[in-house]
């Protein structure tokens, strides 16, 4: 199921995105807060923020995890420690579409707006994917959810993206596809795993 997100209704704020450009606070002049104000107008302006999701089954084997329903074993110990206790998962795949992306590609001869346009994007995928998690888990029943964990974090290979948005059926459904290297396109895309108790 596609979950959408009100681009206008996402808390960004413009202190958040000069930190995370690692702009410290003292150094929060009215200038660099007017240009990150504005890409962030810009960000939701050109963004369609989408969350594609499923809630699957989850086996254990030897004490590994396997995405049931979808035949999807999660390699590493860090997922397992990460999914103790968890009989499902519920699977999301956030992108803020094909505009942010042309976006990104037009400023590239602008550095310092790539920059903060770039960043506003980052900001604003992760608040749209908080935003369908709380609002799908908000709707399941379960006594415990875990954090949103992605294949690359810890010693889950990003090597099982491919296997994951086939899962979801996000190339189809959301035009969320990989380059060779696994990088999704658009890139302002993030996966999730979230284990439910």
């Amino acid at each position: 199921m596609i979950h959408p997100s009100p681009a206008a209704a996402l808390p960004l704020d413009p202190r958040e995105l000069l930190l995370s450009m690692r702009c410290p606070m003292s150094e929060h002049t009215p200038d660099l807060l007017a240009a990150a104000s504005t890409a962030i107008t810009r960000a939701r302006a050109l963004s369609t923020p989408r969350t594609l999701w499923r809630i699957v089954s989850l086996a254990w084997a030897d004490g590994a995890p396997t995405l049931a329903d979808v035949a999807l074993p999660l390699p590493g110990r860090d997922i397992a420690d990460h999914l103790a206790g968890c009989t499902r998962c519920l699977l999301t795949a956030t992108t803020l579409g094909i505009a942010t992306e042309r976006e990104l590609l037009r400023l590239t001869p602008s550095p310092a707006d790539a920059l903060y346009f770039d960043a506003a994007c980052s900001l604003l995928v992760e608040a749209a994917a908080d935003e369908a998690e709380a609002a799908i888990l908000a709707d399941t029943a379960h006594t415990r959810a875990t954090f949103r964990y992605a294949p690359g974090y810890g010693d889950l290979p990003l090597t099982i993206q491919p296997q994951f948005l086939a899962a979801l059926d996000a190339p189809r459904q959301l035009g969320l596809t990989l380059t060779q290297s696994g990088l999704m396109l658009p890139r302002k895309s993030i996966t999730g795993i979230v284990g439910i108790e």
